[in-house]
């Protein structure tokens, strides 16, 4: 969750060539492994409390970033001279002490089996405080689109209840890609939250296990994300499994809503801040030629993650790999002895999680307007894998030429050509630039882990040489394309 303006004055077409002056290559060889893995680390640290954009948390990690770039000589670009760029960023903070309970004997409540945190739920993230105990009513995929003619909350009374609901839409991206475009707004949890809330439930099973900001905070709706283990539960008796609901829907695109019988008790407790700041911080390499240094190329990655659920989720590989490879590259284009011709800006977002509040919240008043943004770069969960899908490349041919000259003469990776139309490819800031015209690529592993959005999400689990070897990549593509003819 921040930017960076890089100013370097001595950096410029005068240096080219200089007697003496480092050469780029060695520059290169700096930007370690070791130093990656170290600024992995110390974004993913406890210190940072999983950088939940909103907290105090979350701007010290922006400050100690901030403090690189004054080491670097790298000119700030935020708000009044500093290097921080503020912007309204609530957030929720969730505590220990909630439950997850089936009551399988309805003679006698009292006999319940509890659900255990991590192994079969989560309490939601942006999930209100309280306690509810009702009846579970499946409502599929949770949407009311009457254009489609289609209501999961038809023939269902779901005022007071609980209902149990599907992540995404039943329609697939890659088997009917035009029919998808139509479907694609009611797969945004925030839709589906804000749905079941005006049909009168009081809180929801989210049937996918993981830690997730991006519900949309509803004061005394309470959401947890569950497992198979809870699914199963819910449809123990019933005409169908899970998995049979979910075919029926997709294979005749009707809803398939049922009320279950089942009473569970939901508790979250949490404490949810109105008053939240998130923080961009900013930095800016001025292009020394004066017919193209009004023309821009941007490379970005989130700094925040899911903060604390309970306990710390650390975020190493999402997406303080991410950051730290930003950083590498930013530390050697600002040490690069020949300048560009084009301007560079590297821009580290915040609330990515959080409905990608940071990257929205640069493109309202832009450093370079859109139609002078020649690609935006977007790094992602980079740490594990042995290779990395390049999104965008198939949507631009000739920004992926580029990557591959420069990856071809230079570092030599694994790059797996993506487009941003494929079925593999999740909501990130590179969305933010599309939506504004401006090309994009976006770089994420080829194995993206299950520990993702986790407390196992930690620095021991990454692959430091790939993490090493993309930020030596950008910068060549960076050098490449910014001192490019064309």
């Amino acid at each position: 969750m921040f930017f960076f303006l890089v100013s370097c004055a001595s950096v410029t077409l005068e240096n080219r060539g200089k007697a003496g002056a480092p050469d780029f290559d060695r520059v290169m060889d700096s930007i370690s492994s070791r130093k990656l893995m170290d600024y992995t680390k110390e974004l993913s640290s406890e210190m940072y409390a999983g950088r939940l954009s909103g907290t105090q948390k979350c701007k010290k990690a922006a400050e100690w970033v901030a403090s690189l770039l004054r080491k670097w000589d790298i000119s700030p670009g935020g708000e009044k001279g500093t290097y921080l760029q503020s912007f309204p960023n609530p957030y929720t903070t969730v505590f220990e002490g909630g439950e997850l309970a089936y009551h399988y004997d309805k003679r006698d409540l009292n006999k319940k089996k509890y659900y255990e945190y991590e192994t079969d739920y989560y309490p939601g993230s942006d999930s209100g405080s309280g306690a509810v105990t009702a009846e579970v009513v499946y409502v599929g995929y949770g949407i009311y689109a009457p254009e489609l003619d289609y209501n999961d909350y038809e023939n269902v009374d779901v005022n007071g209840k609980i209902v149990f609901m599907e992540p995404g839409i039943p329609v697939s991206q890659k088997e009917n890609p035009e029919l998808f475009k139509e479907w694609r707004h009611y797969s945004l949890n925030p839709y589906k939250a804000k749905i079941a809330v005006a049909q009168g439930a009081k809180a929801m099973l989210y049937n996918d296990l993981k830690i997730d900001p991006c519900m949309g905070y509803i004061e005394g709706f309470l959401v947890s994300h569950v497992g198979d283990s809870v699914a199963k539960d819910i449809f123990s008796g019933t005409a169908f499994s899970p998995q049979e609901a979910r075919e029926e829907i997709r294979k005749k695109l009707a809803p398939c809503s049922f009320e279950t019988g089942k009473i569970f008790t939901m508790e979250n407790l949490t404490e949810h801040h109105s008053e939240g700041t998130g923080y961009n911080v900013i930095g800016y390499l001025r292009g020394g030629d004066p017919d193209h240094k009004d023309e821009v190329i941007i490379i970005g990655a989130h700094l925040n993650h899911t903060g604390f659920c309970c306990e710390i989720m650390p975020g190493a590989d999402d997406n303080a790999s991410g950051a730290a490879v930003l950083l590498g590259a930013a530390e050697a284009l600002s040490r690069n002895p020949a300048g560009v011709r084009r301007s560079v800006l590297f821009i580290g977002f915040g609330s990515k999680e959080q409905s990608l509040m940071g990257s929205k919240e640069y493109l309202k008043d832009p450093l370079f307007p859109a139609e002078k943004t020649v690609l935006f770069i977007n790094i992602d969960m980079v740490g594990n894998g042995r290779g990395l899908k390049v999104f965008g490349a198939e949507d631009f041919p000739e920004l992926w030429k580029a990557v591959r000259r420069s990856n071809k003469k230079k570092v030599g990776m694994n790059l797996i050509p993506e487009t941003f139309d494929s079925p593999d490819w999740e909501n990130s800031d590179a969305d933010s630039f599309l939506k504004k015209k401006i090309p994009s690529l976006s770089f994420r592993s080829d194995k993206v882990p299950d520990t993702i959005y986790t407390a196992r999400d930690t620095p021991d689990k990454l692959n430091p040489d790939l993490m090493r070897d993309l930020s030596h990549l950008l910068a060549y593509v960076i050098i490449d394309m910014a001192n490019s003819k064309r």
